[in-house]
């Protein structure tokens, strides 16, 4: 394996940064940041 391509994301739709919720943060974090460490370190864990 040469390339890593992690791009799952979410986003709240329709919903202006002003009026997020904590929850709502929460979510967009977990997902955006939280799948791509895990998933550069699964590769991280097959190439060493």
């Amino acid at each position: 394996m040469d390339i890593i391509v992690a791009n799952a994301v979410v986003e709240v739709v329709n919903l202006p940064a002003i009026d997020m919720i904590e929850e709502d943060y929460d979510r967009l974090f977990t997902i955006n940041t939280k799948g791509a460490f895990f998933t550069i370190q699964e590769a991280a864990n097959t190439w060493g």
